[in-house]
């Protein structure tokens, strides 16, 4: 998904889109992407061993040491800010660097302290879009952040979703997530209302860079808000297992057609 969003949003930021170059972002990103799941679960190796659902991950699960994890993270990720830096530009490089410290060092050490996590998690989770941007392009222009905003607004429902269904298990763990401290709910379900309910200006913003004021596309980016909405509707009247599994698929379902709606947007501008 991440490679996906990277690509579209280079594709979308940029007038004539430098295959190679494209190709050699992609790569730099997975590579960098590697690194900081490594890192991840470096860190978590022992909170991971107490959930089922992560406890048959390579570190808790005893088919890799500390140390091969450590050094595959360092190995990754040399290479791939050096891939970015040198067939790229640096800017891309530092702004998959500023990913990587912010998702390794940041995010994943706050999990097992406060539930704010999450919204440091969305900042990291949203900046490739920007590498994938500046790598192709001079600066950002407005598009690149709108599709930033997207990606960010986007994870918190998706998030909350997940968070919801596994909140036993990351009381279990020691991470601080919204439902751990939130039994009835109320507050993650809100979380998810307010942040479905933002996709409606940002995603209209975002179509209308690309196709100004045509009204399928804005008809089509208005039917996937609302299909994101109202799960979120739902889940926040009523947070369970259902609800929070439907929240889930919307999401799942969502943000690439978001993505796909933009690039078609732009590809009728460009013709």
């Amino acid at each position: 998904m991440v490679l996906v969003t990277v690509a579209i949003s280079a594709a979308v930021a940029t007038p004539q889109v430098d295959i190679w170059k494209l190709l050699f972002i992609l790569a730099g990103v997975a590579l960098v992407a590697a690194s900081g799941s490594a890192v991840n679960q470096f860190i978590e190796r022992y909170s991971d061993w107490l959930m089922p659902r992560t406890a048959s991950r390579p570190l808790p699960a005893q088919r890799l040491t500390a140390r091969e994890v450590s050094v595959f993270a360092a190995v990754t990720i040399g290479c791939g800010l050096s891939l970015l830096a040198t067939m790229v530009n640096w800017q891309a490089a530092l702004v998959a660097l500023i990913t990587w410290i912010l998702y390794s060092f940041v995010y994943t050490p706050l999990k097992a302290k406060t539930s704010l996590n999450t919204y440091v998690g969305a900042v990291a989770g949203a900046l490739p879009v920007l590498i994938g941007v500046v790598g192709l392009n001079a600066g950002i222009p407005p598009i690149g952040w709108a599709l930033f905003a997207i990606l960010f607004i986007w994870q918190f429902p998706h998030f909350m979703a997940i968070a919801w269904k596994y909140r036993f298990e990351y009381a279990e763990g020691g991470l601080v997530m919204f439902p751990v401290s939130d039994p009835s709910g109320r507050s993650t379900g809100w979380h998810a209302l307010v942040f479905a309910v933002l996709h409606f200006p940002v995603g209209a913003y975002a179509i209308w860079l690309m196709a100004g004021l045509n009204p399928w596309f804005h008809v089509a980016g208005l039917a996937l808000a609302t299909l994101y909405l109202w799960p979120s509707i739902k889940f926040w009247q009523n947070p369970n297992k259902q609800t929070s599994r439907s929240l889930l698929l919307a999401s799942i379902i969502y943000l690439p057609l978001m993505f796909l709606l933009v690039l078609m947007a732009r590809m009728l501008l460009n013709s």
